[in-house]
């Protein structure tokens, strides 16, 4: 395990203060998809409001951090396979889930309702366009990274460098304007076009501004600092409105306005950073680098389980939730893609992967 963190560290490329952030992005997912277990679907608790919006940072924190290596994976020559291999994730993870509910609905009887709600073919066309797989909600990040990145490659072919920046600065615009919308479905703006592109050019042009930037940002830590909590507490009574005067009954958003510049400070912040990390923080960029994208796929399984159980145990708190339910979910989904990557992934790469290499 050593060895591993510090081959990971080692890796010129990388950021390991970037990789610590991937690992609380991924942690914040968790949150985000367990908190409402005990919350409530209608989230009539206030805390419950407050922390849910707060957390939505995270799925944007990844974007970024995608964003913040692009050009240097273009510069590697592996940017084609790293759109096989991504495909090939969403596509396997895709399965995973979709075997799972339907094992799930066979087990309860319910199999027939889940084919006629989630299985039509307006359905396919939403997963094909909208990056909203059926059945499986939380799997539309990497069909909207996918097809991210292809846009931004597209892009590249345009003389001027500064329109697909203006055309992603346009489009979260009108992402946030759908916010007050609520006829308006999550999906249609919960997708590659609306809110991974526009995140990923931003990292993109942290990146590009990066080296000059460095002596700038260490001597302005405490105003990121500022922005940071500021747009927070921004974010918190954006919910609010939300919540009492746009859609009482769903007032919680994928995305919020000053969800953007939250992001940017703490990204920016984390920039910031130049001391070597210690043995502590080594461990958790590994986690970030290795396993945040297995977290993503896994903890939703895991969750169901230990949220399940919590739940017969008459453990229904929101505070529970947050204090122990969403610890132990992320642990345990560490072991599990921990496990994964050591023993399972060689085959799915041996099987998926290495044909494609011959072919290539």
């Amino acid at each position: 395990m050593e060895s591993s963190i510090r081959k990971t560290l080692n890796k010129p490329a990388r950021n390991a203060y970037i990789d610590v952030l991937r690992a609380f992005a991924a942690y914040l997912v968790v949150v985000i998809h367990f908190s409402q277990w005990t919350a409530g679907h209608h989230f009539t608790d206030l805390f419950s409001q407050v922390v849910m919006a707060e957390v939505r940072v995270a799925v944007p924190l990844f974007l970024m951090t995608t964003g913040f290596y692009y050009d240097k994976l273009v510069a590697s020559g592996r940017f084609r396979w790293h759109l096989i291999k991504l495909l090939v994730m969403a596509l396997l993870s895709t399965l995973l889930y979709l075997t799972y509910s339907i094992a799930i609905e066979w087990h309860l009887g319910t199999l027939g309702e889940l084919v006629a709600q989630e299985f039509r073919p307006v359905d396919w066309l939403s997963w094909i366009v909208c990056n909203k797989v059926p059945s499986v909600p939380h799997l539309w990040y990497f069909y909207a990274v996918l097809y991210a990145l292809c846009l931004m490659r597209l892009s590249d072919h345009y003389g001027n460098n500064r329109i697909p920046y203006i055309v992603a600065a346009v489009l979260y615009i009108l992402l946030s304007v759908s916010n007050f919308l609520p006829f308006i479905p999550e999906y249609f703006t919960r997708n590659f076009l609306f809110l991974a592109f526009p995140y990923m050019m931003l990292g993109r042009l942290v990146a590009k501004h990066q080296a000059r930037q460095t002596s700038r940002l260490d001597n302005r830590r405490s105003t990121l600092v500022s922005i940071c909590i500021g747009s927070s507490i921004l974010v918190a009574l954006e919910a609010l409105v939300h919540s009492y005067f746009i859609s009482p009954d769903n007032p919680i958003r994928d995305n919020y306005f000053f969800t953007l510049p939250t992001a940017t400070a703490l990204f920016l912040l984390v920039l910031s950073i130049h001391s070597k990390p210690g043995r502590t923080i080594a461990g958790v960029a590994h986690i970030g680098f290795k396993y945040s994208a297995y977290i993503y796929i896994f903890h939703i399984i895991v969750g169901h389980r230990v949220f399940g159980l919590l739940h017969s145990r008459g453990y229904n708190s929101v505070y529970v939730a947050l204090l122990l339910g969403i610890p132990v979910v992320y642990v345990l989904t560490i072991l599990l893609s921990a496990c994964y990557v050591k023993w399972l992934k060689p085959l799915v790469d041996k099987l998926c992967l290495q044909p494609l290499v011959k072919e290539k």
